[in-house]
C-alpha cells in the first residue's frame, strides 16, 4: 500500500541530470550513496562506468540501481527499497592474485580483472624494472635489486617481497585496488607475503594442461615465425626498392662499379646469412623446450602455493583455462564481486554492533585464535536448544560478534545465530568438557571407568560390551572408553547423561575367556586326566552346585505353572525361590518367611490343576445329572 502512494513520485532521471541537480542542491544523494537499493553490500567498482547510469529520483533523494532489472523493481515498490540500512563507509577494494602454469591465459585474465575492478595490475617484472630504473629514488632496496639484475644471480624472496610492499603502498593501489600477475610462484615467497602482512583476498588458479599448454606454445611459434619472415621480407624489399632509386640516379660508370661492390657485399652476407643464421628465429625454435622446462617447474611449486593458502585462508579458487575467454572472465568477476560483498556485509554489521559472518575475509589464524569466544569451538546454538556439547571444525560457520570469535555447527544454526546473537550466549559452557586422548595419552592413562564397559551401550541398549581402547575421552579428570566412534561421538555431544546413567549391574555374565577356562576343567576331569589346583572349582560353585541340581530335579518333577505365567518363566521362579528358601546361611525368622513363600508359590501353582479337577468332576456330574 505505501508502494502505491510512493510509485508516482519516483522519477527516473539521466546521469547528467542527476549531476545537475545534485549540483545545484536540488537534490541529494540518499542515505545509501551511490550502493544499490537491492544490494547495498554490493561492490562498485571503479571500473564499472554504467553501475551508476540509472538513476532515480523520489522526494529530493538519488537511488542508483545498477540493471533494468533492478530499476524495474524498484520503480514497482519502492517502498521496499528505501529503508536499508546505510552501507559501510570503509572501503573496499579488490586484492586479487593469479597464477597459473605458462600461456594458460593469467597475465590476460589479470589485465582483464584490473580493467573491470578499476584495481592496479601489477607484475614483479615490472615493478622491480620501476625501482631500477634511473629515474626512480634510490634506496638500499633499489640498489640491492640493481646488484642482483646486473649480476644476473637470482633475487631474494625477502627483496621481492619488499617491493611489491612499497608498490603496494602507492597512492594508486590504496585508492583501486591490486592484481597481482603470477606472484607468488612458490611456498616461500607465500610465507613471506603473508609475513608482511600481504594476503589476496582470493587466488585465483587456472588449471591448464601441459599437453595444451605445448599446443599453444607451437601456435604462438608458427605465428611468430611467420612474423618474422615477414618483417625479414619487408626489409629486403624495402632495401632493394632504395638500391633501385639510388642506380637510377647515379651514373652510369658508377653504377657499373656500384654494381660490382654490392655483387660482393651480397655474396659475402648471403654466406654470413648461411653461416649465422637468424638469432630470433632460432631463439622461437628452441621455445618448446624453454616453455617445457617452465611446466615442470611450475608443476613442483603450484601445488605447494595452492595447499598454503587452502590451509590458511581457504581463498583459492580454480578456474578451467580450457574454457572460453568469457567463461573465466565472468566466474572470476562473481568471484570478486562475492568476496567484495562479503567484506563489505562485515564492515557494516560490525559497525551496527550486529554479529556478521567472518568466512572469506582471509583473517589470519592469529586473529582467530586471539578472539575466541569462552565457548571455544563448542557451538552456542546447540547447546541452548539441544542441551549438547558439539564441537566444530568448519570454518565456514564461524561469525564475529563484539569482537568474539563463536564457532557454529551448521549452516541452519549460524543463520539463527546471526538474526539474534544474545538469545544463545545465556547458557554458558560446562566448567568440564570431554576431551578425546591421544594415543600417547592413552597408553599412559589410568584404567577407564566401568572396567572398560562401553557407557553409551550401556545406557542406550542396556548392554554390555567391552571397548577395545582405541576410542577413550577424558571427562571431569575420568577416562572412559567407548566401543566405536559413533558411539565416541555420542558420549562427546551429551557426556553427563552417560556419566549419571551408566551403571554397572551387581551380577555380570562370565566373560568369553573364563567360561572357556571352566569348560576346559571340567572336559579335563571328565576325561580322567586329572585337575590341577588352578583348575579345581571354588567353593561356591561346589556349594550350590547340588542344591540347583535338587532344584531343577525337582522342578521337572512337579511341573510348576504359575497362575499368568509361561512355564519357562514359572520354572525360573521356582528356582529362585528354592534356593532362596535352601539357604544354609538363612536366619531361623528369616528361613520361616522365604519357606512360608515358597509354599505359597506351590500353592499358587497348584490352582491351575485344582482349577481343572473341579472342572472335571464338575462336568462329569453334569453328565450323570443328564443321564
Amino acid at each position: 500500500r505505501a508502494s502505491l502512494l510512493l510509485r508516482h513520485l519516483v522519477v527516473k532521471s539521466s546521469p547528467s541530470r542527476a549531476a545537475d541537480v545534485s549540483g545545484r542542491a536540488l537534490a541529494m544523494p540518499s542515505v545509501l550513496g551511490s550502493a544499490s537499493p537491492m544490494e547495498v553490500d554490493a561492490p562498485l567498482f571503479v571500473g564499472r562506468a554504467d553501475a551508476l547510469s540509472r538513476p532515480v529520483e523520489l522526494r529530493g533523494r538519488l537511488y542508483y540501481p545498477r540493471s533494468d532489472e533492478a530499476l524495474q523493481r524498484f520503480l514497482e515498490a519502492p517502498q521496499d527499497f528505501v529503508r536499508w540500512p546505510a552501507p559501510s563507509r570503509v572501503g573496499v577494494h579488490p586484492a586479487l592474485a593469479v597464477v597459473g602454469p605458462p600461456l594458460s591465459g593469467k597475465t590476460t585474465l589479470a589485465r582483464e580483472l584490473a580493467k573491470h575492478t578499476g584495481a592496479c595490475c601489477i607484475s614483479i617484472p615490472e615493478v622491480i624494472t620501476e625501482i631500477c630504473s634511473p629515474t626512480a629514488w634510490q634506496s638500499a632496496l633499489s640498489r640491492e635489486l640493481s646488484d642482483h639484475v646486473a649480476s644476473g644471480a637470482e633475487v631474494p624472496d625477502g627483496l621481492l617481497v619488499e617491493a611489491l610492499r612499497r608498490r603496494l603502498l602507492s597512492a594508486d593501489v590504496l585508492r583501486r585496488g591490486w592484481v597481482l600477475d603470477d606472484f607468488p610462484q612458490t611456498e616461500a615467497q607465500a610465507r613471506a607475503m603473508d609475513e608482511a602482512g600481504i594476503v589476496p583476498q582470493r587466488v585465483f588458479a587456472v588449471e591448464f594442461s601441459d599437453g595444451a599448454a605445448l599446443v599453444r606454445c607451437k601456435e604462438k611459434v608458427k605465428e611468430r615465425v611467420q612474423k618474422r619472415e615477414d618483417e625479414i621480407k619487408r626489409e629486403e624489399e624495402m632495401k632493394r626498392a632504395a638500391e633501385e632509386e639510388a642506380e637510377e640516379a647515379a651514373p652510369a660508370a658508377e653504377e657499373e662499379e656500384d654494381a660490382a661492390e654490392e655483387k660482393v657485399v651480397e655474396g659475402a652476407a648471403a654466406e654470413e646469412e648461411e653461416k649465422e643464421p637468424d638469432a630470433e628465429l632460432v631463439r622461437l625454435q628452441e621455445e618448446p623446450g624453454l616453455q617445457r622446462a617452465r611446466l615442470d617447474a611450475y608443476r613442483r611449486t603450484a601445488p605447494l602455493v595452492e595447499v598454503y593458502y587452502s590451509l590458511m585462508y581457504d581463498n583459492v579458487r580454480r578456474l578451467d583455462g580450457c574454457k572460453s575467454v568469457w567463461a573465466i572472465y565472468d566466474a572470476a568477476l562473481k568471484e570478486v564481486a562475492a568476496s567484495a560483498s562479503r567484506r563489505s556485509e562485515y564492515y557494516r554489521r560490525t559497525g551496527l554492533g550486529l554479529a556478521a559472518r567472518v568466512h572469506g575475509l582471509c583473517l589470519r589464524p592469529q586473529r582467530m585464535m586471539s578472539s575466541m569466544s569462552s565457548w571455544g569451538t563448542h557451538c552456542p546454538v546447540a547447546l541452548t536448544l539441544g542441551n549438547e556439547l558439539v564441537q566444530c571444525k568448519d570454518a565456514r560457520f564461524t561469525i564475529e560478534y563484539k569482537g568474539k570469535i563463536y564457532w557454529m555447527s551448521s549452516e541452519e544454526y549460524a543463520d539463527l545465530f546471526v538474526q539474534d546473537p544474545g538469545s544463545f550466549l545465556h547458557v554458558p559452557l560446562p566448567a568440564s568438557v570431554p576431551r578425546r586422548l591421544r594415543p600417547c595419552e592413552r597408553r599412559a592413562k589410568v584404567a577407564a571407568q566401568l572396567e572398560d564397559y562401553c557407557p553409551v551401550a550401556l545406557v542406550d541398549r542396556k548392554e554390555l560390551v567391552k571397548s577395545g581402547g582405541f576410542h577413550v575421552v577424558e571427562f571431569m579428570d575420568k577416562a572412559y572408553s567407548l566401543q566405536s566412534p559413533d558411539a565416541e561421538a555420542k558420549f562427546m555431544r551429551r557426556p553427563m547423561r552417560y556419566v549419571q546413567r551408566a551403571k554397572l549391574p551387581s551380577k555380570r555374565p562370565a566373560l568369553r575367556g573364563e567360561q572357556a577356562a571352566l569348560l576346559a576343567s571340567l572336559q579335563k576331569g571328565r576325561e580322567c586326566r586329572g585337575c590341577e589346583s588352578s583348575d579345581m572349582l571354588t567353593f561356591m560353585q561346589v556349594s550350590v552346585a547340588e542344591l540347583i541340581c535338587q532344584a531343577l530335579v525337582d522342578s521337572g518333577e512337579k511341573r510348576p505353572l504359575y497362575p499368568g505365567k509361561t512355564a519357562r518363566e514359572s520354572a525360573l521362579l521356582f528356582l529362585s525361590k528354592f534356593l532362596r528358601a535352601k539357604n544354609a546361611i538363612n536366619t531361623s525368622l528369616y528361613s520361616e518367611q522365604v519357606r512360608g513363600e515358597f509354599d505359597a508359590f506351590l500353592s499358587d501353582c497348584a490352582l491351575p490343576s485344582a482349577l481343572g479337577a473341579l472342572a472335571a468332576r464338575k462336568a462329569a456330574a453334569d453328565e450323570d445329572y443328564r443321564a
